[in-house]
């Protein structure tokens, strides 16, 4: 059994990876579960982000696995742009008898987390994909707008994702046999009617409390937290930098023009830009983005930073293309911090 789970991190709005920790914990729950009863089970994680300009790589992502997991953000009240953008580009995708969820990421319990969800659970039914949640719960986790700190999650949150875990499982070990699928909830400790028993916090310590913690040890000490979830799950733990979407775009752009090298840096619109980018200018005021930085407005966010980490792959493409064009003309280019890409 492999299940591969595409996250969709950083944020758009927060500039966390709230869905890239999540989906640590999701897959530390799926593994623990029953390692004998499964032991088979291979579990693969994938930033999903580079791949929504490349038809062929988004098909690639979404086969070959027997159940596909998208864990995403949410943006603007439903899915982030680059989420539906990723479902756009799998016209003539048959995926027919694997089995696919979802789960949410959002600032609160009610600002488009179930619309995000149902966007994804749409797509992958259009691709033929069997949908399933956890009896009738849509895990959406509300990261903010709750008693506790920005960004933390609780240990309600890590036993959803536990019970999605487990629910893997059993849908995929019920296929050959449907009758055996409530001796396989029984077995993993899953029930439709889970209202009706709902953990108390002594079970919630008992059953999440340590994968709670761990999945809150980044927003402390993040350096050595992922380096022990890179131990603790044996594959690379650490979450993606988005900037290096805008380093991709950028060294293409030089790769085709006669030479092949580009020295990174600018006018100062665009290295206003790429300082914002690299998450050090966040307050930068509208009128500081100059002419380069209003394409932003037409990303996403009502706030010029707001929507930077994902939005790097739109701006990488058109910063790439001005140069390549000499809208930015490469000797007017300045040097930053002598980096080369």
């Amino acid at each position: 059994m492999t299940v591969r789970v595409l996250h969709f991190s950083p944020g758009t709005a927060t500039d966390r990876h709230d869905s890239h920790r999540a989906a640590l914990g999701f897959i530390h729950c799926l593994e623990s579960a029953d390692p004998e009863s499964f032991p088979g089970l291979v579990c693969e994680l994938v930033w999903a982000l580079p791949s929504i300009d490349n038809a062929a790589r988004v098909q690639s992502l979404l086969t070959g696995v027997d159940v596909v997991v998208v864990a995403t953000p949410v943006h603007g009240q439903g899915s982030p742009w680059y989420l539906r953008k990723f479902f756009e580009l799998t016209r003539g995708l048959q995926l027919w008898g694997t089995l696919a969820t979802a789960f949410a990421t959002a600032g609160g319990q009610h600002t488009g987390g179930e619309m995000a969800l149902l966007d994804t659970f749409r797509s992958l039914q259009g691709c033929g994909a069997c949908t399933f949640t956890f009896a009738q719960k849509l895990t959406v986790i509300g990261m903010q707008q709750r008693a506790m700190p920005d960004g933390e999650f609780h240990p309600i949150d890590a036993w959803f994702l536990r019970q999605l875990a487990r629910t893997c499982l059993v849908q995929w070990a019920a296929r050959p046999d449907r009758a055996s699928g409530e001796r396989w909830a029984r077995h993993l400790g899953i029930d439709s009617s889970y209202y009706l028993d709902f953990p108390d916090a002594a079970r919630l310590e008992e059953q999440v409390g340590d994968v709670c913690r761990w999945m809150n040890e980044p927003l402390s000490d993040p350096g050595v937290a992922y380096e022990r979830w890179t131990r603790r799950l044996g594959f690379p733990a650490h979450p993606p930098e988005a900037l290096t979407l805008l380093c991709r775009a950028v060294s293409r752009a030089a790769g085709s023009r006669p030479g092949g090298k580009l020295r990174l840096v600018t006018s100062p619109p665009l290295q206003d830009l790429l300082h914002i980018l690299s998450s050090a200018g966040v307050g930068h005021g509208r009128q500081e983005l100059g002419t380069v930085g209003a394409c932003l407005w037409r990303v996403g966010g009502r706030h010029p930073a707001q929507d930077i980490p994902s939005a790097s792959i739109v701006i990488g493409q058109r910063i790439s293309g001005w140069i390549v064009c000499r809208r930015i003309p490469l000797e007017n280019l300045r040097q930053i911090k002598g980096s080369r890409v």
